[in-house]
């Protein structure tokens, strides 16, 4: 009495699945990639071809050919191609484990590597390879897309330069600040001296290294870039002495209309003099004589609250990893179950629609053989 509807086409369908998932995948990777292609050059000369095509950045023009140099297993460009050109040319620095950091990642701010406006995910994708990337003090939020790991989100300390002695007051850190000032008054301040940038970086970068033998990867990066950027009035370091001896050292970047605070480092025999203090007060100092607007002091560590508020700026870590067969095979995975949820949706309202109307005939048939019944 009952007719089941479609099941032999439905069973036809889920035989075909495997097929279907097979296609998906191809169709999902060329929705991705149709066109696209990274190569991955040792010579110069290609990659200063494919930048001549892209935009340079206005904020650290020539910086990134700087770190061009040098390049080797542990540093390599990948130039991301389409049918029009150049989409990006990324430079990546090795951080083990089958992973990657751009090569501008906590050296400079609003900057990653040169690349077509609107094309900074897709370029990162296209890679093949894990990358980590730090996004901070950008006007446009970071790239998102399918995949990406890791996020994380933070406030950045932020003070403007007119009213930080107001703020420290308020914070209770004002009494701190002039107790340093008292015991550094016998210390000789020095603004960019010869190598100070370099011996503060060195040693900021030994003291925190994870392995003790071993430099950070990206600690020559980072040295050339202050090297090259202080020629350009970019990059300052206060550096304080005791005698001919420097003792403390703290760098900071120029971007924009801000002083964006950098690294620090002390020597550890002179830390209860409170240099580190005074050096920090020293740069909103001298940030506020040469008219920037703010002081940025980034985030992370609670002590930046006793000398900035929070004021809505954000840093961003992210991860984004290779698109591979997982990342494509999830993607099939949902539009097969989107299909079958339609097909099934369908196949379900026929088969009980058909099933009520035979039970509706049963019934009125039954009905009427008992009145039969009952008149006679």
């Amino acid at each position: 009495m009952f007719e089941v509807v479609g099941v032999k086409s439905k069973i036809g369908m889920f035989a075909d699945t495997s097929a279907t998932l097979r296609d998906l995948m191809r169709a999902s990777r060329a929705r991705h990639h149709r066109g696209v292609r990274v190569e991955w050059p040792d010579d110069l000369r290609t990659i200063e071809d494919a930048l001549r095509e892209l935009p340079k950045s206005p904020d650290w023009p020539g910086l990134f050919e700087v770190l061009l140099e040098p390049r080797g297993p542990e540093k390599r460009v990948g130039i991301v191609l389409d049918r029009d050109g150049p989409m990006g040319v990324a430079l990546l620095r090795s951080i083990g484990r089958s992973s990657w950091e751009t090569a501008t990642r906590w050296i400079v701010p609003g900057f990653l590597f040169p690349v077509r406006p609107g094309c900074t995910y897709a370029v990162l994708k296209a890679l093949q390879v894990r990358v980590d990337v730090g996004w901070w003090r950008y006007p446009e939020p970071p790239p998102s897309g399918p995949g990406v790991q890791n996020f994380e989100q933070k406030e950045r300390y932020q003070l403007s330069c007119t009213d930080f002695e107001v703020y420290w007051k308020q914070s209770g850190h004002l009494h701190t600040v002039r107790q340093a000032q008292r015991r550094c008054k016998n210390f000789v301040l020095k603004i960019n001296p010869e190598g100070g940038a370099e011996w503060t970086i060195r040693n900021w970068e030994q003291k925190w290294r994870s392995d003790p033998k071993t430099p950070g990867p990206h600690l020559e990066d980072r040295v050339a870039a202050a090297k090259f950027l202080e020629r350009l009035g970019r990059h300052h370091t206060l550096v304080l002495f005791d005698g001919d001896t420097p003792i403390a050292g703290n760098t900071h970047l120029v971007h924009k209309d801000c002083v964006v605070d950098q690294v620090k480092y002390r020597v550890p025999e002179y830390h209860h003099y409170g240099v580190g203090t005074y050096l920090v007060e020293a740069m909103f100092q001298w940030a506020a004589r040469l008219g920037y607007r703010e002081v940025d002091m980034g985030t992370g560590h609670t002590y930046k609250s006793r000398w900035a508020p929070t004021a809505g700026g954000y840093t961003y870590w992210l991860t984004v990893p290779p698109e591979g067969k997982y990342e494509a095979v999830k993607e099939a995975v949902k539009e097969i179950k989107g299909r079958l949820a339609t097909s099934l949706s369908g196949w379900t309202s026929r088969f009980f629609c058909s099933n009520r109307g035979n039970r509706k005939e049963t019934n009125v048939t039954g009905v009427v053989n008992s009145s039969e019944v009952g008149s006679q």
